[in-house]
């Protein structure tokens, strides 16, 4: 029995040399462990635990760390966990992203091949609430792949972003993406921000999206959207469990992304869309739940592709009254400049629960987690926490970005470290 199995501490705390800043490292890095995606609950207040992924079991499943003694036990042993497109390369690359804490009760949300299931935090049982399965009677059968869940804040609700295609299908729009990536660059065209079966610039995926929702006590099942857009980044609003936004074609240029909100039972509206030469990009919901928030960048060279490129970019937080935006269907949004966004590639943004920011430096040379601070004229001044364990390009997969979250109480900022082709959950002291 692999589920409730726990393995000694692998804490170790030392000082960063140039902020004199503490740092912990929660595991060893003998495996990869991954923290959760930045907008990926990972914490349980109530009981003192951090959750994340990890590959210590032969295959990636949840673990947690007690943040008290440093214990580590493994939660699930979850058919086809952080698996992207069912038998597909990038499982790795979901592994962050295929389990979500409960805020409200500390239940663990999973998903995997064709079922979300819902983790007790005390006895580790865990429901089937969602089942997809059935057999397969050849490569054209169409059928539901999960790829990440989201609770609603009540925990009435556990949503679902999904792929509805055969293996056929999947097969060939795999192909089909590296013929046209294959194509761009052999003509010396710059291609990034892609993503799989989504080549750069197309304007709808060749599988079919769907944006569903299963009501955890019955298990009735709600289907909100369906199309050939190419979304992901759905989330829920952390205050209402009918409310979510999700992303079209983010960081694919051009066509321009757009960001829907969502409620339930009503057509998406076009939240923001990309204005020229500007991307948004890594949206989350300030914790209020009456802001939404991005990430966002300027290129400074107008007609390069889109790369974000350290002394190319500058980086901002925008902000979206929703409340204001469900009244008059316009958004204002507001924008303040990250004065270190020249010469750093900050990715997945997070927010404190004081009102700073939290960042990860995903690119550049000397990478670091810094905290961001507003400013009388509105610029966020970036301090450095600590330099952070970097990986040059993808491992087993595995994204460069440090996927940043906030412990419950606002001191430390957790993040995923890497050394060599290691990845492993260590935090920073950020208040």
């Amino acid at each position: 029995m692999k589920v409730g199995r726990t393995i000694p501490p692998e804490k170790q705390i030392y000082r960063d040399a140039e902020t004199g800043r503490t740092v912990t490292h929660w595991t060893g890095d003998a495996r990869h462990n991954l923290g959760h995606y930045y907008h990926q609950n990972m914490f349980d207040p109530q009981r003192g635990l951090a959750y994340f992924a990890s590959d210590g079991s032969g295959s990636y499943q949840v673990w947690r760390v007690s943040l008290d003694d440093g214990r580590l036990t493994q939660v699930s042993d979850f058919d086809g966990f952080g698996e992207c497109l069912s038998g597909s390369d990038e499982r790795t690359n979901a592994a962050h992203s295929a389990a979500y804490v409960s805020r409200h009760s500390g239940r663990v949300y999973v998903a995997g091949r064709q079922q979300i299931g819902v983790i007790d935090p005390d006895s580790l049982e865990c429901r089937v609430v969602y089942d997809n399965r059935k057999p397969k009677r050849d490569r054209d059968e169409r059928y539901l792949r999960e790829v990440s869940v989201f609770p609603s804040y009540d925990d009435r609700w556990v949503y679902s972003y999904s792929v509805f295609a055969s293996d056929a299908e999947v097969d060939a729009a795999k192909q089909f993406a590296q013929a046209v990536m294959s194509a761009r660059q052999r003509a010396g065209q710059i291609v990034q921000g892609c993503y799989h079966h989504a080549p750069y610039g197309m304007r709808e995926s060749p599988l079919e999206h769907v944006i569903l929702r299963v009501e955890v006590a019955t298990g009735k099942i709600e289907e909100l959207w369906r199309g050939h857009w190419w979304i992901q980044h759905v989330q829920v609003c952390p205050t209402d469990p009918d409310l979510v936004t999700f992303v079209w074609a983010a960081l694919c240029r051009p066509p321009k992304p757009k960001y829907h909100l969502l409620r339930a039972g009503e057509t998406p509206k076009i939240l923001v869309t990309d204005e020229p030469n500007f991307a948004f990009f890594h949206d989350f919901w300030h914790p209020n739940g009456k802001m939404w928030l991005t990430h966002a960048c300027e290129n400074l060279a107008p007609g390069e592709v889109y790369a974000p490129i350290p002394g190319k970019m500058k980086f901002y937080v925008c902000e979206v009254d929703v409340g204001d935006f469900l009244k008059t269907e316009k958004a204002d949004v507001k924008r303040s400049y990250e004065t270190a966004g020249e010469s750093h590639v900050h990715m997945h943004l997070n927010i404190a629960p004081g009102g700073s920011f939290l960042v990860g430096d995903g690119q550049s040379d000397v990478p670091y987690i810094c905290r961001l601070d507003y400013q009388p004229d509105l610029t966020l001044k970036a301090s450095a926490l600590c330099r952070i364990g970097y990986c040059t390009g993808k491992s087993g997969g595995i994204e460069t970005s440090p996927n940043v979250q906030v412990s419950p109480d606002g001191r430390q900022c957790f993040f995923t470290a890497y050394r060599g082709d290691r990845s492993y959950l260590a935090s920073v002291e950020c208040a």
